[in-house]
C-alpha cells in the first residue's frame, strides 16, 4: 500500500500499521520518534476497524488528550484510569469522517486502558488501543511541544472502491508517501 500525503502544517503525526500492530510517532520533520504496540481489535457491535487512510486530529487533542471526568464503567472504575476504557491519559480523537461504505464515524480515537485484560483481548468500539498507559504518556509528553496534525492508517481495512492500493485522503496536494520497505517518508519528486 502507498499513502500519498502532504503535511501542510509541518507538525507531528501518528502512523498505525495493522499488519505489525505498531503505532509510530513522527516529528514535524517526518522522523520516527518512537513506536508502540497497538491494535485495532473491535467488538462485534462496533462499526469495525479504521479504514486505511489519512485522518485529521481534532483541534482540541492536537497537543493534549481528551479526558472524561465524572464518567465511570458499570463497576465504578473511571473511564480515564489504568483499568478504565480509555486509560489514565485519555484519548487522542480524529475529526468525524464518513467511510467509503457510507458509515459516519465520530469519536474514533487512540487510547490505552483495560490493562487487567490480555492486550489483544482489549477490544474497542473502533478505536486503536495502545498496550500501556506509559506509551500514551510518552505521546502526550511529545505532542505538548509538537502538536499532532494527522493520523495515518495502513494495512488495516481496505477502503471500498480502492483497488490500486493508493490512498489519498485529506489535503489534495501530495508531497510524500510512506515506504513500508524502507520505513520512511519519500518525497514524490524522488525515486523510492
Amino acid at each position: 500500500m502507498v499513502i500519498l500525503f502532504k503535511d501542510v502544517n509541518g507538525e507531528s503525526s501518528l502512523l498505525f500499521d495493522g499488519n505489525s500492530n505498531k503505532l509510530m510517532l513522527f516529528n514535524k520533520n517526518g522522523k520516527i520518534i518512537d513506536f508502540f504496540d497497538a491494535h485495532n481489535n473491535t467488538t462485534e457491535k462496533s462499526q469495525g476497524k479504521w479504514e486505511n487512510g489519512i485522518y485529521r486530529v481534532e483541534s482540541y487533542t492536537r497537543n493534549t488528550t481528551n479526558k472524561h471526568p465524572g464518567m465511570f464503567e458499570k463497576n465504578g472504575i473511571p473511564y480515564d484510569s489504568r483499568n478504565g476504557r480509555y486509560g489514565k491519559y485519555g484519548t487522542i480523537v480524529a475529526e468525524p469522517f464518513t467511510q467509503t461504505d457510507g458509515k459516519y464515524r465520530i469519536g474514533m480515537a487512540i487510547h490505552a486502558g483495560r490493562t487487567y485484560l490480555n492486550f489483544m483481548e482489549r477490544v474497542t468500539d473502533g478505536c486503536i488501543r495502545l498496550d500501556s498507559g506509559f506509551d500514551m504518556s510518552r505521546i502526550v509528553k511529545f505532542i505538548k511541544n509538537d502538536p499532532l496534525d494527522y493520523l495515518l492508517i495502513i494495512n488495516n481495512k481496505e477502503r471500498q472502491g480502492m483497488s490500486n492500493g493508493v490512498v489519498t485522503v485529506g489535503d489534495p496536494e501530495l508531497l510524500s508517501y510512506w515506504n513500508d520497505n524502507n520505513q520512511q517518508w519519500i518525497n514524490v519528486n524522488e525515486n523510492p
